[in-house]
C-alpha cells in the first residue's frame, strides 16, 4: 500500500507540471487516437469520466459522442458503489462526490456492453493502472467484461510497474498523446 501511495504522490506532481497548452494538445492527440480504435468506432455505448484538475480533459470526447449519436454515460458514486448513468448534455451534470460532476440520480442507469474510458494516476504497458485510491474502478469493472477498457493518461503517467493486489483489474489499453498499447 506504501508503494501505491508514493506512487500516487509522485504521479500527481508529474500531471501537474504539465502546462495547459500541452495539456490540451495532448488531450487532442489522445482522443484522435482514441477515435480510430475500431473497438471506439463500433460501440454504442461510450461510458466516461468528467475530468476534473490535471486529468486528461474528457469535455470535447464527450460532445463528440453525443454529437454523433452515441449513448453517453458518466459515473455517479452511490456511498461505495459507482454506476454509469446515461447523460444527453454535459448541462446534465452536477457536482457530487469530491465536487466532480456526475448525473443525477434520476438519470437512467447503463449496464450495456460498450467502451469505457477510464482516469488514473499511473498505467503500464500490462494495462495495470493506479486508480485514486477508492476502489471505485476495480469494483465496478470486476464483473464487467463486456467492456473494452482504455486508461487515458498523458506519456509522463506511465510507469515500468504498476503495483497491483487481487482485486484490481487491468485494463484492454492505455492511450497517450504519442502511443498506445493493448495488454
Amino acid at each position: 500500500m506504501e508503494d501505491k501511495e508514493a506512487l500516487r504522490k509522485k504521479m500527481r506532481l508529474e500531471r501537474e507540471t504539465i502546462s495547459p497548452e500541452r495539456r490540451e494538445a495532448a488531450a487532442a492527440a489522445i482522443f484522435a487516437a482514441v477515435r480510430e480504435l475500431p473497438e471506439f468506432a463500433g460501440a454504442q455505448t461510450v461510458y466516461l469520466y468528467a475530468s476534473v484538475g490535471a486529468e486528461v480533459p474528457t469535455d470535447r470526447m464527450i460532445g463528440y459522442c453525443l454529437s454523433h449519436g452515441k449513448i453517453v454515460c458518466l459515473p455517479r458514486i452511490d456511498g461505495d458503489f459507482m454506476s454509469f448513468r446515461r447523460i444527453t448534455s454535459p448541462l446534465d451534470l452536477h457536482p457530487g462526490v469530491m465536487g466532480i460532476p456526475e448525473p443525477g440520480d434520476k438519470a437512467p442507469e447503463v449496464a450495456s456492453p460498450g467502451f469505457m474510458m477510464v482516469p488514473g494516476l499511473a498505467f503500464d504497458r500490462n494495462g495495470n493502472r493506479l486508480g485514486y485510491g477508492g476502489g471505485y474502478y476495480d469494483r465496478y469493472l470486476a464483473g464487467r467484461s463486456d467492456l473494452f477498457t482504455v486508461g487515458l493518461a498523458y506519456g509522463c503517467q506511465i510507469v515500468d510497474i504498476v503495483p497491483t493486489d487481487h482485486y484490481d483489474v487491468p485494463l484492454r489499453a492505455v492511450v497517450t498523446e504519442s502511443f498506445s498499447v493493448r495488454s
